[in-house]
């Protein structure tokens, strides 16, 4: 009985270790995505252009964020309108609703 019990919990330890090696490799990737442009940038120009970069990329994305919020509500109509050409030619396309 105790060695099924250690086969289990070392099956079960597997799987968590698996899962978690996972979880880290995406946290990893989403890191190196988001910030791989600084680490570039620092390895290359040094700290002090590093933290220029950083600070223009900061309030670039501050302004993109504020300026982006508006329009989002806007993106299905302008989704729909530009399917209207496509439908009109090719009515299989046509959502089931109608698009007016």
């Amino acid at each position: 009985m105790a060695i099924i019990l250690l086969l289990l919990a070392t099956n079960r330890a597997t799987q968590i270790f698996r899962y978690n090696l996972a979880m880290w490799l995406m946290t990893i990737r989403g890191i190196l995505f988001t910030r791989g442009d600084r680490i570039v940038v620092g390895s290359v120009l040094g700290p002090e252009s590093l933290a220029i970069y950083a600070i223009v990329s900061d309030v670039a994305s501050g302004i993109n964020f504020l300026v982006a919020q508006p329009i989002q509500p806007f993106l299905p109509v302008v989704s729909r309108l530009a399917l209207l050409p496509v439908a009109e030619a090719d009515p299989k396309w046509l959502p089931h609703r109608k698009l007016t």
